[in-house]
C-alpha cells in the first residue's frame, strides 16, 4: 500500500475466462491506463466472468458478492480449473490484508471448496484462515474457541478422507495436503486428529515405526501443545538421543508451542543459557511461540532481556540470525499498542548504538508493519467476525 513518488503506470495483459467455458481464455485485453473500459462478448446474464485466467498475470483482482457469489457453484464441483480457484483464493486472502475483502466474504469461497482435492488451493485457504484465527485470539478466549470449531468444520471432510498414510500411487502434493489438513485440524483441537499423531508418536517411540517427514513436525506439535510436562519431556529426551539433525530442530519448533511457560522457560534455559543449542540453531527456539498468547509474551520478554547476549553471541546487529531472532520475537502480536512497545525498545534500549538501530532499521520496520497489518485486520473485521460466527453456529 505504499506510495509511487514516480507514478508509474505499467501496461497490465488481461486474460478473461467466463463460466460456460471455464478452462478456455475469452478475451485478452492490454491495460495501458489508470482506469480503462473492456467489453467481453457473448457472456450470459447471471454467468461469472473472471480475470487473469490460468493465474499468469502479476496482478490482484477484487470481484463484487454478486460475482464472487456466481463463481461459488463452478469452485464446489472444481468446474473451475484449479489455478483460477487458487487464484482467486489467493488474491483474496492478500485483499483481506488491505481491508478491500472481508473475513465474512473469504470465509463463504472457503466453505464451497468442500470437495476441494489440491494442495495449491487449501494451501491458499490455510493462509485465510490463520488470519481469522490471528484475530480471534486477539479477541477473546470464547471467540478464539469458535473460529477453531469452524475450522474443524471446513477441514474435517478432506481430513477424514485424506486420512494420515501415504497411499500407493499418489503424488507428492498429496502428501504435502495431507500434512496440511491434518496439522491445521490438530492445532485447531480436533480430538481425533489429536489421538490419531500421539498415537503415531508412541508407535514411533515403542516400536520405531517411521512417521513421514511431511507429518513429523505437526505430530510433535501435538506432543508439545496437549502432552504436558510428559510430552515435553519426550521430545526433550528425542532431541537428545536423535543422530538426525532435522529431528533436533523439528523438536525444538514442537517444544516452543507448548502452552506451559514452566516449560518453556526450561527449553529457553536450555537452549540460550545452558547452550546445549548450535547457535545457528537457537531461532528455532523462537519460531514456534506464536502458537500461544503467553508464548509470544515470554518469547518477547525474553528476548528484551537478554538482548545484550544475543548481540554478543550472534556477532552485532548485523547477523542475520539476530535478525530473525528479533522478527519472530514481535512478529506475532496484533495490536497498535504492541507495535508501539515494539518500536519503543529499540528506540530506548541501552545495549544498541546508533549505528545498530540504522543496522536494524529494516528488520523492525517489517515486524511493526506486519503487528499493524494485524491490528488493522481486526479493527476492519471485529464485528464481522462475530457475525460470521453466529452464522455458522459454532
Amino acid at each position: 500500500g505504499g506510495e509511487d513518488p514516480k507514478n508509474s503506470l505499467w501496461q497490465v495483459p488481461i486474460t478473461v475466462s467466463i463460466g460456460s467455458a471455464p478452462s478456455e481464455v475469452k478475451a485478452r485485453f492490454l491495460l495501458k491506463e489508470q482506469h480503462q473500459e473492456f467489453v467481453v462478448e457473448g457472456v450470459q446474464p447471471g454467468e461469472w466472468v473472471k480475470l487473469n485466467s490460468g493465474t499468469t498475470g502479476f496482478y490482484r483482482v477484487e470481484y463484487s458478492d454478486e460475482m464472487l457469489t456466481a463463481m461459488l457453484p463452478d469452485i464446489a464441483s472444481r468446474k473451475m480449473p484449479v489455478l483460477d480457484r487458487f487464484g482467486l483464493i489467493n488474491d483474496l486472502s492478500a485483499l483481506l490484508n488491505t481491508g478491500r475483502v472481508s473475513i465474512a466474504q473469504f470465509v463463504q469461497v472457503a466453505a464451497s471448496s468442500a470437495n476441494e482435492d489440491e494442495f495449491v488451493v487449501w494451501g491458499a485457504i490455510d493462509e485465510g484462515m490463520s488470519k481469522l484465527l490471528g484475530c480471534a485470539r486477539e479477541m477473546s478466549e470464547d471467540t478464539l474457541k469458535s473460529a477453531k470449531q469452524l475450522i474443524i468444520k471446513l477441514f474435517e471432510k478432506t481430513g477424514a478422507e485424506l486420512g494420515f498414510a501415504e497411499q500407493a500411487g499418489e503424488d507428492s502434493q498429496k502428501m504435502m495436503l495431507r500434512a496440511l489438513v491434518q496439522a491445521r485440524l490438530a492445532r485447531a483441537g480436533h480430538q481425533p486428529t489429536i489421538d490419531k499423531f500421539n498415537q503415531m508418536f508412541n508407535d514411533f517411540l515403542e516400536k520405531g515405526t517411521p512417521i513421514h517427514p511431511d507429518i513429523r513436525l505437526s505430530t510433535f506439535g501435538v506432543v508439545a501443545r496437549c502432552g504436558g510436562k510428559e510430552g515435553f519431556d519426550k521430545l526433550m529426551n528425542l532431541r537428545e538421543t536423535t543422530t538426525f539433525q532435522e529431528i533436533e530442530r523439528q523438536t525444538m519448533i514442537a517444544m516452543s508451542q507448548t502452552p506451559e511457560q514452566p516449560l518453556l522457560a526450561q527449553l529457553f534455559e536450555y537452549g540460550f543459557e545452558k547452550n546445549k543449542v548450535r547457535p545457528q540453531d537457537q531461532l528455532y527456539l523462537f519460531v514456534g511461540t506464536g502458537a500461544t498468547q503467553m508464548g509470544q509474551q515470554y518469547a518477547w520478554t525474553y528476548f528484551c532481556e537478554h538482548i545484550k547476549e544475543f548481540l554478543e553471541k550472534y556477532g552485532g546487529a548485523n547477523s542475520s540470525l539476530f535478525q530473525r531472532c528479533l522478527k519472530f520475537a514481535g512478529e506475532s502480536f496484533g495490536s497498535e499498542q504492541r507495535a508501539v512497545e515494539f518500536q519503543d525498545f529499540f528506540c530506548n534500549c541501552k545495549d544498541l548504538t546508533d549505528t545498530d538501530r540504522q543496522t536494524l532499521a529494516r528488520p523492525i520496520g517489517q515486524t511493526v508493519e506486519a503487528i499493524r497489518l494485524s491490528a488493522r485486520l481486526l479493527e476492519s473485521n471485529r464485528k464481522v467476525i462475530e457475525e460470521l460466527l453466529k452464522q455458522h453456529n459454532v
